[in-house]
């Protein structure tokens, strides 16, 4: 229980670094290590054995980065990355020559002298309410159950930089579906239908392509490394029995009226008549789906409305903007805490509407229909050849209402701490874009109800008035997120030539002082190389290291940032001690 209590004590005041900064006369003792022959101490600012002193320390997660000032280390200081081990007890790595570095976490501290006060970790009193505001937040009696399911039906996001995926499994369902809550169980029923209805389109693909390879007899290739195709897990019995129930009880209603509102597929024979029916059975599903989906987010977006109770005192604590990616695709949509005090329970959604797609002509689809239908059917009064006219109109009118369909999203954050931020794509494509009208998002949460508000970056980007980098970001901001930087990077190393090429960043995401970025190389055979970058930027100093295919990080960079320019150095000790010095300038917007 000792070592659980030093454990514990020590995660929370490391996770509270995360959002605070100490200064040096209140810096507290977080732990002590015995670090290879000595003993260390880790203090709350940051450093390393003294409050004040040039050693610092670092954590990401279990990753625990050491730095040594020393004007003998390459860089000017050693570098010790280790990883903690899940008990707490103990971290191994190496440093920047890869020699293995190991420490173990001291459990007794030494007793504090008289002049030294005890760390105290006391939790932070209540605020007062006052009687003139309407309550929020937790105040708000809303069921536990509203937020799960609001849960289950999110999307996948970006939160901090860590995708949170979709949870597509089907026993959470279950309890909800007979929750207390009425819009809860509507929501429930039909998102745990959807999940399973999905599988109804695989299939339907899956048909498709049978129909064509057996009209071909020609089987359609298949990489040798391709994934074998999903199979359909099974439903679990309590939430058929669940969804049994539902039905009886009305919950379901939505979704039979919308296959009901999209006819049946007309049932052929013969090899031309079946790929008729399984091509039109394709976009019949494809659009009952779709539309499935967007008539749940839409209860599901009631759902979170309601329990938001239409206060919106925490309006103010929002900020949600669009950003460009020139030359990609649209569509990168952020959600950020501005305030100093954690936003639970958040709810995100999008919607776009769409241009109508030029008119079709119903007329010529029957003819062509009719026409092709009859070549395993030469009697010309065959009904057959009718069903794959009649078949070939209703592909053709389904396939265009699906893609005329708004695009939407619908995403739902559990806690949003201060300054966090959530992305979200919003469009996979620029056509996607292209089809596009509009875009309005709604935010809703304890406090927060925000309905149907213009999408900021949309009209701009729209009317090919591209936002600059510093209409997008923080103007404070050093290194906005979107904003391109390039130059020229030296390597020298002894023994061999000196070698210059060009470098160029692009900063792809931030959240306080971190960043991520792709850094890419040009010439001197280097032709657009790229790697992904992970780093921080504060008080005019910048830092990053390079992320390889596993995951793990290395070869950190070191320097300043000063207006539009960014100079940094990397070393590396050994035999043949190498060095890059790297000078970047900010490229203007708009400028390749």
């Amino acid at each position: 229980m000792k070592n659980r209590g030093i454990l514990v004590f020590f995660s929370l005041v490391l996770l509270s670094l995360a959002s605070e900064t100490w200064a040096q006369d209140d810096a507290k003792v977080v732990a002590k290590w015995k670090h290879l022959d000595g003993v260390i101490t880790l203090y709350s600012n940051g450093k390393i054995n003294d409050p004040a002193g040039n050693h610092t320390w670092t954590l990401t997660n279990r990753s625990l980065v050491l730095r040594w000032k020393d004007a003998k280390a390459p860089g000017g200081f050693w570098v010790d990355t280790v990883t903690i081990s899940p008990d707490g007890q103990t971290y191994k790595g190496t440093n920047q020559l890869n020699r293995p570095i190991s420490g173990t976490l001291v459990k007794d501290a030494p007793a504090a002298k008289e002049v030294e006060k005890p760390v105290v970790v006391a939790k932070p009193p209540l605020p007062v309410p006052d009687p003139g505001v309407k309550p929020s937040g937790p105040a708000v009696a809303v069921s536990e159950d509203v937020w799960k399911v609001l849960q289950l039906v999110s999307l996948d996001y970006e939160l901090n930089f860590k995708k949170v995926p979709r949870d597509h499994s089907l026993p959470p369902y279950t309890p909800l579906i007979a929750s207390k809550s009425a819009g809860v169980r509507e929501v429930a029923a039909l998102s745990a239908k959807w999940e399973i209805d999905v599988w109804d389109l695989q299939k339907a693909f899956k048909n498709r392509v049978g129909a064509v390879e057996g009209f071909l007899k020609v089987p359609t290739p298949r990489p040798a490394n391709a994934q074998p195709d999903p199979v359909q897990p099974e439903t679990p019995a309590a939430v058929t029995a669940a969804l049994a129930q539902a039905k009886r009880d009305g919950l379901l209603e939505l979704f039979t009226k919308i296959e009901e509102r999209v006819p049946e597929v007309e049932k052929e024979d013969g090899k031309v008549g079946k790929m008729s029916q399984t091509s039109a059975d394709y976009y019949r599903t494809q659009l009952i789906v779709a539309q499935k989906q967007a008539a749940l987010w839409a209860r599901a977006e009631a759902l979170a409305k309601a329990a938001a109770n239409g206060d919106n005192t925490r309006g103010n604590d929002i900020e949600v903007k669009g950003v460009f990616e020139k030359g990609k695709t649209w569509g990168t949509v952020i959600v950020r805490n501005t305030s100093k005090t954690d936003l639970e329970h958040v709810t995100v959604t999008l919607l776009t509407p769409k241009k109508a797609l030029p008119p079709g002509a119903p007329v010529l689809d029957f003819i062509l229909g009719y026409a092709v239908g009859g070549a395993d059917k030469p009697d010309p009064k065959d009904p057959k050849k009718v069903a794959a006219g009649v078949n070939l109109v209703g592909a053709v009118a389904q396939d265009r209402a699906f893609h005329e369909m708004p695009g939407q999203v619908f995403i739902h954050i559990p806690k949003l701490a201060p300054g966090a931020e959530c992305e979200v794509r919003l469009f996979r494509s620029s056509a996607e874009f292209a089809q596009t009208v509009s875009a309005m998002y709604s935010v809703f949460a304890p406090g927060v109800s925000i309905a149907g508000k213009p999408l900021p970056g949309f009209d701009a980007e729209k009317s090919n008035k591209t936002p600059t980098a510093e209409s997008v970001a923080d103007s404070k901001d050093p290194l906005p997120k979107g904003t391109i930087w390039r130059g020229p990077v030296k390597w020298t190393q002894a023994g061999t030539p000196d070698l210059t090429r060009t470098a160029e960043i692009t900063i792809t995401a931030r959240n306080d002082d971190k960043f991520k970025g792709v850094l890419k190389f040009f010439g001197n055979g280097a032709n657009g190389n790229a790697s992904d970058i992970v780093g921080t930027v504060a008080d005019g100093t910048i830092k990053y290291e390079l992320v390889g295919s596993n995951g793990k990080t290395g070869l950190l960079h070191t320097g300043t940032i000063k207006g539009v320019r960014i100079e940094v150095t990397y070393e590396e000790g050994g035999d043949k001690p190498r060095k890059s010095v790297t000078t970047l300038d900010r490229v203007p917007p708009g400028k390749k």
